[in-house]
């Protein structure tokens, strides 16, 4: 008897984690059950059950010899090892499991009730297979009568139907560019059959097609449930061949809907949709915002009455809308009596902008020492985050607005209880402020470190609506230093490298910027002062590795930033108010940066 088998690595795993050397062999012969000749190159699989998160995990599989035996074997002391599941399949045959129940592949076999035992030396199994059914078509768009024409993962699926013992039956396959399919490989049974067009991972809501049931019934799970259609299946025999099922999706409706605030007139990023019927219980559609305008889609609907809800993804920031004009908060949003929207067939419906005003707002203004204000300051509200795996996270704006010709500003859209309010305007010759006063100049991290030295935060829960939240600049952040890093051996350029500034006074490391393809850096927005220069190739690790100017081995701590080299003989750049130092050569030797001399 010839038995071709093969272990994965699964079965490794388990013969190095065995708790003995006892073996299981299961064998037997597969043939045609209605021939009762043998079945050669059939695949017979080995499974045991609850392994690993999926239902079984596969242990060794063989093909079957020309008088249609095989012999597998298992370590059956295996501490995983706790039951036994086989399976043979064979071309143009269903596949059926140990206790002779059909199935359509490896993962939907389901004699989880009868399991083989292990500890037994020998269990013979033999398989009678019957020929497999087949349904072969294509699926077209109803009007056009061709493809449908979406860029989408198009599928169609079959369920049997009718005995319970069999529900767990189940193929889903894709469609190719011309809407061909082909579903093999199918026991005699009842099924339903299903086709649909959907997203990457299954989605679809949005899609312009409805969900196609045997024979030539849509649905929308809204309007009609699709469960509700399953009751005229596609009863297919023994060994059956379907070669003309020809399914058609017709187009539904979608709602296409934007929620903006009713102070900016702004999308409100994030927003989702969702559709609720009149006259029933609460029923959910959920839209997607699928376009750069801020527009959600929801669909595909059958015609008729609906009402909208739209729910943004910030409920501290905005409050929630039953269609048109009526914000809620998520407790107590009520649709009784809301406006109805009539959704007729086939159509993008585009509505009215639904609005709302935001639940808490920062508004201020900025201006110079002198008191004129300051046009296009970018303002931000965020948080400052702590650091992970030695690297601060620093200042993360959730909102951000710019100031307009009087200097003026107002935020919103921002969750959490508490915030920080700064300016981030550099290289505009300004020093930029955390509010209340706080400069970020480089000696204070630029502010965008957790590191950096901050105000308390400002309490936007119990104060919802926060204003004269004032900045006044000061000019002096026009420094800057331009240079190059370099290989010290062979003068070539070193991208994507990290320089920082490091003011001489508190040794702290400030924002780093990324040199480009040639190697070039610039940091600007400095005050004047006196700055050592660090470069790095890797932000990534508690203790990071790298140069200070001109090219002296160092080590920092990345946690606090502290720079815990020598710098003796490290050289400081001077820069003064306005001042420009260019041309700086940043030559670091590549093969000292693991030498001696490093902390630890």
């Amino acid at each position: 008897m010839r038995v071709l088998s093969s272990g994965l690595a699964v079965a490794a795993l388990f013969h190095a984690l065995g708790a003995s050397a006892a073996v299981t062999t299961v064998e037997g012969r597969v043939v045609d059950r209605t021939t009762q000749q043998p079945l050669a190159g059939a695949t017979v699989t080995l499974a045991t059950y609850g392994v690993f998160p999926t239902p079984r995990t596969l242990i060794t599989s063989g093909q079957t010899g020309a008088d249609g035996r095989y012999s597998l074997q298992v370590d059956a002391g295996n501490l995983f090892v706790n039951s036994l599941f086989v399976m043979a399949a064979a071309a143009g045959h269903a596949a059926r499991d140990h206790i002779d129940q059909s199935c359509t592949n490896f993962y939907n076999c389901n004699p989880s009730a009868s399991p083989l035992p292990p500890g037994v030396p020998l269990h013979v199994v033999d398989f009678a297979l019957d020929p497999a059914a087949r349904i072969r078509g294509q699926l077209l768009d109803a009007a056009t009568q061709q493809p449908p024409a979406y860029h989408v993962q198009n599928r169609v699926s079959v369920q049997h139907v009718g005995a319970a013992s069999l529900n767990h039956l189940y193929a889903s396959v894709p469609v190719d560019a011309t809407g061909r399919f082909v579903i093999d490989n199918l026991p005699a049974g009842s099924y339903s059959l299903e086709a649909a067009a959907v997203v990457a991972g299954g989605d679809e809501a949005g899609m312009p097609y409805l969900r196609y049931v045997w024979p030539d019934r849509h649905c929308d799970n809204f309007h009609v449930n699709c469960e509700s259609l399953r009751d005229t299946p596609l009863v297919l025999a023994t060994g059956e061949i379907r070669d003309d099922v020809d399914l058609s999706l017709q187009r539904g409706s979608r709602i296409r809907v934007r929620l903006t605030s009713a102070t900016s007139g702004d999308a409100i990023a994030h927003q989702s949709s969702v559709l609720a019927a009149t006259g029933g219980p609460w029923l959910e559609m959920s839209g997607y915002l699928g376009t750069p305008d801020g527009y959600s889609l929801v669909g595909p609907l059958l015609p008729g009455p609906v009402h909208l809800f739209l729910r943004p993804s910030h409920p501290e920031a905005y409050p929630h809308l039953v269609y048109p004009d009526r914000p809620c908060i998520p407790s107590d949003c009520d649709l009784a009596g809301a406006t109805v929207v009539n959704v007729p067939a086939d159509t993008l419906l585009t509505v009215a902008d639904g609005h709302v005003a935001p639940r808490r707002t920062i508004s201020g203004r900025v201006t110079g020492t002198g008191g004129a204000p300051l046009a296009g300051v970018r303002v931000s509200t965020g948080l400052v985050s702590g650091g992970s795996y030695g690297v601060p996270w620093g200042f993360e704006a959730e909102a951000s607005a710019v100031t307009d010709g009087d200097g003026r500003y107002r935020l919103e859209g921002y969750g959490g209880t508490h915030a920080r309010v700064r300016t981030q305007q550099a290289g505009s010759g300004y020093i930029d402020n955390v509010w209340p006063n706080m400069p970020c100049d480089a000696w204070n991290l630029f502010c965008d470190q957790s590191d950096a030295i901050y105000p308390p935060a400002l309490d936007v829960d119990t104060q919802p609506h926060l204003t004269a939240i004032d900045f006044v600049l000061q000019r002096g952040a026009d420094a800057s230093i331009r240079g190059r890093v370099v290989d010290a051996a062979t003068s070539a350029p070193l991208p994507n490298q990290r320089v920082s500034v490091v003011p001489v006074a508190n040794r702290l490391l400030a924002r780093p910027f990324v040199t480009d393809s040639d190697g070039r850096f610039a940091i600007t927005g400095l005050t004047p002062g006196d700055y050592y220069l660090f470069a790095t190739p890797s932000l990534g690790v508690a203790q990071i590795p790298g140069w200070l100017y001109p090219g002296l081995p160092c080590t920092t701590r990345a946690a606090i930033w502290l720079l815990s080299c020598d710098t003796a003989t490290a050289t400081p750049l001077h820069v003064d108010a306005g001042e420009t130092l260019t041309n700086i050569t940043f030559a670091v030797p590549l093969g000292l940066i693991f030498a001696g001399g490093f902390d630890p």
